[in-house]
Order: structure tokens, then sequence, then C-alpha cells
């Protein structure tokens, strides 16, 4: 049996990322500043944010950044991954100051509009709503969660591969999916949003399994959440009575998550090394109800 130290699982210990190097797309808000600043409040020496309002980078160093006891680097940068271009440009200003990565948080994404066929009473009124949605908006949420997932992930290999020498392993890539990747329903007529996050997850299995091997060696996880304070899904529009938010909303928990909730998640995800391929669902007991 392997020996330990009970203080071996102390949580600073635990979720310890100190002198890492990390870059989380869509980082000026919601779940990619949770990310970024709980990366920031364990040590991580630098943490890019992107995204494609700067006004909104710069306020998210200025809540975050200097924060008391954060010692790291929180480094905003304007790129839209949408763009090869881009996250080409992207990957080459990280160079130029970091010769690693230790995590990829492919978090930029988008909200959907929804369907309202569930509203009509007859077969070609129904029809007529579903046709009507927009294939841009189709394009763009697809877009956002699968093919620019894959483009940023596959463009950082090289420096999360870099990462092993200065730390006992590769770096690893984290994908943002949704407990709506998940579910069979459409929530809605939200069919757009749905089906890509289902696509974040599936392409996050594919690239966990081609990575697995040296010589990449780098681990693939997606995370799963539920509902959060984001720009998504505002908590002023979220019941605070938790038996109203479990009849509403539907969730066992009766409350919408808390940042803390969050970063717990997503930091495991980052530190745990045996971790592979896996779907970390965080959802407050939503899709025990929904699914």
């Amino acid at each position: 049996m392997p020996s330990f130290s009970t203080s071996d699982f102390k949580a600073e210990k635990l979720y310890d990322v100190t002198g890492w190097v990390a870059v989380v797309t869509g980082g000026g808000t919601g779940l990619g500043l949770m990310t970024a600043a709980a990366l920031l409040a364990n040590g991580a020496k630098r943490v890019y944010i992107t995204g494609r309002r700067e006004n909104v980078l710069q306020n998210a160093v200025k809540t975050h950044g200097q924060a008391p006891g954060v010692i790291g680097e929180l480094i905003p940068i304007v790129s839209d991954v949408r763009k090869k271009d881009d996250i080409s440009k992207l990957v080459s200003t990280i160079c130029q100051k970091d010769s690693y990565v230790n995590l990829v948080v492919n978090n930029a994404s988008t909200g959907d509009v929804k369907n309202d066929f569930q509203t009509k009473t007859t077969v070609q009124d129904m029809s007529h709503a579903l046709f009507s949605c927009d294939n841009e908006a189709w394009d763009t949420i697809l877009h956002l969660n699968a093919t620019a997932m894959y483009f940023v992930a596959v463009a950082f290999l090289p420096l999360l591969v870099a990462a092993k020498g200065p730390f006992p392993n590769t770096g690893s890539i984290i994908n943002v999916s949704s407990m709506s990747g998940i579910t069979k329903r459409s929530q809605g007529g939200q069919f757009a949003y749905n089906v890509a996050k289902a696509a974040t997850i599936s392409l996050t299995h594919q690239l966990a399994f081609e990575f697995r091997n040296p010589p990449l060696g780098v681990r693939v996880n997606t995370i799963a959440p539920g509902f959060f304070p984001s720009e998504m899904t505002p908590e002023s529009g979220f019941p605070s009575d938790p038996e109203a938010a479990r009849a509403q909303r539907g969730v066992p928990a009766g409350r919408i998550g808390s940042p803390t909730d969050y970063a717990q998640a997503i930091l495991s995800l980052a530190v745990n090394a045996y971790m592979t391929g896996s779907v970390l669902l965080i959802d407050g007991g939503w899709l025990l109800e929904q699914s």
C-alpha cells in the first residue's frame, strides 16, 4: 500500500496550482471568471482570460486581478475564438511570456433563442415555429461549442505537453458543457444550445481518447454545470425561495449554484491527474428530476 501522510490531504495541497499558467476563454464574466479567480486564489502564476469585449476583460482584471492575497497575474487578451487566426495569435502572444501551459479551459459560449413551438396547437403551426429558427444562430452556437473548442485544444497542444518537465504532468483541457447537453429535453425549444453542448461532451471523449498516450498524454475532461449566475442565467431571474426553486426550476437543491460550488468542481478536474474523458455534472440534482 502506498505510504501517505494525513497532511497530504489538506485542501491547500489538494488544490494547489502554484506556478501554473492557465488560459480561460470567455474568461471575463460568469463561469469563466469564476474559474480564473479560483486558479489565482490557489497559486496560479498567470491566468490569461480571453473574450471579444475589451472593457469586460479590463473590468474583470480590476475586480478580481488585484484581490488581497493574490500574487499571480490576471492577463486579458482580446480574442475571438471563432476565428482560427485569432486562436493562432493567442497562442503566439502567450508564447512570448510562457513556455508551457498547465490548463486550457474552453469556456466561451453563447445562449440560445428558445422556440415556442410547444404553445402551438396544430401540426402545421408547430412545424412552422420549428422551421423558423435562424440558421445563423445554429451555426454560431455549434461553432463556439464544438468547432472553436476543437481548434483551441489542438492549437495549445505543444504548450500543454511542455508543462511536463517544469511540473510532474502534462497540462490538461477542460471543456465547459452543460446539463443541457445531457438531458433528453429541449428545455422549451432551445434545440441548438442543447445539441451544441452534447457535441462538447462528444468532442471531449474523442480528444481524451486521441490524446491519452505519449508523446501527448494530455488529459481532457468536461464539466456540465446546471444553473449558475452568468450572463445567460442572471441570478435575479432565479427564485430565491427554495420551494419555488424546486417547483419552478426543478432543482432539488433549492437554489442556484454558487461561485464556490463551481470553483470546487473546476479545481477538482484541473488538479486530478487520474481523471480524463470524464464528465463532471454539477446541477443541484436537476437531471434527477428532469432527465
